[in-house]
């Protein structure tokens, strides 16, 4: 057997697929779903349980944002519906902290990663935390959307001048997948067996 992964996103399929190389993820795309939760949990789990029944088979799905404390932790929620292309993305959010200081640009990436059988039963959800702060300047080309501008805390780096592998050690969508994984909750039952509860 095997578990869909719901995204449309290639940088996210293949930072997942590093970081979880046990796990067997089925070839099957699906249709997207409107994103219409208040939090990301609930985006990650209408994302899951859609995926889920469509596909018949068991599904994973997250939802992930940039936080930025200088904004009012914004984007957030919103990241992905107000900034579509991320490079134009990281302009915008530079020009809105031009003056704020490199101590003062604290942001936090967040994941919430939902698990869903075909029934619509959530298997369970997990979240992932990454602090640190939002760069001067775009550096480096590894990772996609808006690495290119976060500096982890305690290093000096952007996650774009981090070679993939150390990335995603950091990561904190693979924070958030591997707590999954640590559940089993990204193995499908055998037949007959219950479901993985949270």
């Amino acid at each position: 057997m095997g578990i869909v992964l719901a995204t449309g996103s290639p940088g996210k399929r293949r930072e997942i697929l590093a970081a979880l190389p046990g796990v067997r993820f089925l070839d099957i795309q699906v249709p997207g779903v409107e994103e219409t939760g208040s939090t990301y949990r609930e985006n990650a789990i209408l994302k899951a349980v859609h995926a889920a029944r469509v596909a018949g088979h068991r599904a994973v799905a997250d939802d992930s944002g940039l936080e930025i404390e200088a904004m009012g932790w914004g984007p957030g929620l919103l990241t992905h519906r107000l900034y579509p292309d991320a490079r134009k993305g990281m302009e915008d959010i530079l020009a809105s902290l031009a003056g704020v200081p490199l101590p003062r640009r604290a942001a936090r990436y967040v994941t919430w990663v939902a698990v869903a059988d075909p029934s619509g039963e959530v298997v369970g959800c997990a979240q992932g935390i990454l602090t640190g702060r939002v760069s001067l300047a775009p550096r480096g080309e590894h990772g996609f959307a808006f690495d290119p501008v976060f500096i982890p805390d305690g290093g000096r780096r952007t996650l774009g001048e981090i070679p993939p592998g150390e990335r995603n050690a950091l990561s904190h969508r693979a924070q958030a997948f591997l707590a999954a994984f640590a559940n089993n909750w990204l193995e499908t039952p055998a037949k007959g067996l219950p479901p993985a509860t949270a």
